[in-house]
């Protein structure tokens, strides 16, 4: 028997690991409304519980090994054709089956539909801290617009941030508040690969964002003259737009749904993943090379103001480190009091940049390396996947 199902899903785990088997009993209740007979689906319901249960009680090794991913001759197959005739339908029936569960295993992403305590920690928890996260941002935004002093290069650069982070955590607590408390039997994939994609987009934004502003300050305290020229002029704008059309760049190649390149939201786990796939493969390499420079580029440009501050350890140097970059401002100030403040002030806004940093350092290195450790375990797996991620935007004003 051999069966024409599609290479992509032949090829790669999802065809095995999300709604075709795991939940099968629930696809076929789906097919109950399709072009094929109520009497057949119920005999291979009943026969293909058998199947399921094999798949479950037996061991994931056992069961599937690597030269047996999706081919006629793979364990699963062979017990299919095995049942069929005991079933009473023809080849062309159960082909057209299988067809029909992968069309609908394309089209949704399935959850476990049952709530959980687990579910009910992790959806409060995103509620609770995306909330408060959007609460802060967009406060921001109105500060920034408002105040006076932030009507300058930093405080665009700061509101373009801001912007990413709520689009981020919008997106969290839709998904992981939403679906966390609901626990749907499936989801739309179109939508929740969106929402995966518009995630990511939103996530490059704000560390495009994070280099710009660590560069604005570098120049700030190295080449005051450049950040005037560069930062106080037209290029702002450029340079915020460079900012989105990178993030937009990265994320694209999500769009074709064809190639089984998707980000998604998994209900069953509570976290964004990639759906495996050979293109999901390839892209994720990419994307972790990508994280793993911004973080770097991060990590260098703060190690290097951190030595020029110690190199030009005068109070006069420190004044320049203004995260505003407007140095007209340091001219008109006439006090020294209030120059003192200025100083601490600019102090504090560096250690609570470095801060938020280190935040998106730390959440990079969990999601990227903790995370696939303990993916089965799921709260640590939650703590790794969301926790830290989430709170590093939320924290981020």
């Amino acid at each position: 028997m051999t069966l024409h199902l599609q290479p992509h899903l032949l090829n790669s785990k999802f065809f095995l690991s999300t709604s075709l088997f795991r939940h099968l009993p629930h696809i076929l209740s789906l097919l109950t409304s399709r072009n094929i007979s109520n009497p057949v689906i119920e005999r291979l319901q009943n026969q293909l519980k058998i199947v399921i249960h094999a798949i479950f009680v037996r061991s994931f090794a056992q069961l599937f090994i690597p030269r047996e991913w999706g081919g006629a001759d793979s364990i699963l197959f062979r017990d299919l054709e095995s049942i069929r005739p005991v079933c009473g339908v023809s080849e062309a029936q159960v082909q057209k089956l299988l067809l029909l569960m992968i069309e609908i295993a394309e089209k949704k992403i399935v959850g476990q539909g049952q709530i959980s305590a687990f579910s009910l920690v992790g959806a409060t928890y995103v509620v609770l801290v995306g909330v408060s996260g959007i609460i802060i941002n967009l406060a921001c935004i109105v500060i920034l617009r408002i105040v006076p002093i932030f009507k300058n290069s930093f405080g665009y650069l700061c509101t373009s941030r801001c912007i990413s982070n709520m689009i981020f955590m919008v997106i969290y607590v839709g998904c992981g508040g939403g679906m966390g408390y609901a626990q749907p039997r499936s989801v739309d994939y179109f939508w929740d690969a969106r929402a995966g994609q518009l995630l990511l987009l939103a996530y490059h934004s704000t560390m495009a964002a994070h280099i710009i502003i660590a560069i604005n300050r570098l120049m700030a305290l190295f080449f005051p003259m450049l950040v005037h020229k560069i930062f106080n002029t037209g290029w702002l704008y450029v340079i915020i737009g460079g900012q989105w059309c990178y993030a937009t760049f990265i994320s694209i190649t999500l769009s074709f749904d064809g190639f089984r390149c998707t980000f998604a939201y998994i209900p069953s786990d509570m976290a964004f993943e990639f759906i495996p796939s050979d293109c999901s493969a390839t892209y994720n390499t990419i994307d972790f090379t990508i994280q793993a420079i911004e973080c770097a580029s991060l990590l260098i440009l703060n190690v290097i103001a951190f030595i020029g501050l110690a190199v030009h350890n005068r109070v006069s140097k420190m004044s320049l480190f203004l995260k505003t970059s407007n140095l007209q401002q340091l001219d008109q100030v006439a006090d020294e009091r209030q120059k003192q403040r200025l100083r601490k002030r600019n102090m504090r806004f560096f250690i609570q940049e470095v801060i938020h940093d280190a935040a998106f350092l730390l959440s990079f290195c969990s999601y990227a390396f903790l995370f696939p450790i303990f993916m089965r375990k799921q709260y640590l797996s939650f703590i790794f996947a969301n926790v830290f991620w989430l709170l590093s935007f939320a924290i981020d004003r």
